[in-house]
């Protein structure tokens, strides 16, 4: 899960011993700690810089079928 902090906080990062960049880090979804801070509204999930964001999950439609069996 990728995590940044809310806008205004410093938000400690106990493995790193400093603060989270502004950007936002990778975090493992399931530590306790991220999950507090999650819980206490410190920090919000992000999309991680690069990730892809595209909105739909669209099938192109099939080609019409000429007269084939």
């Amino acid at each position: 899960m990728y995590i940044k902090p809310r806008p205004g906080l410093k938000v400690f990062d106990p493995v790193r011993k400093q603060f989270m960049p502004d950007e936002g880090m990778p975090v493992d979804e399931n530590d306790l700690y991220w999950a507090a801070r999650m819980r206490d509204g410190d920090v919000v999930e992000a999309d991680a810089p690069g990730a892809r964001t595209s909105t739909t999950n669209e099938v192109p439609p099939a080609l019409p079928n000429k007269g084939g069996k």
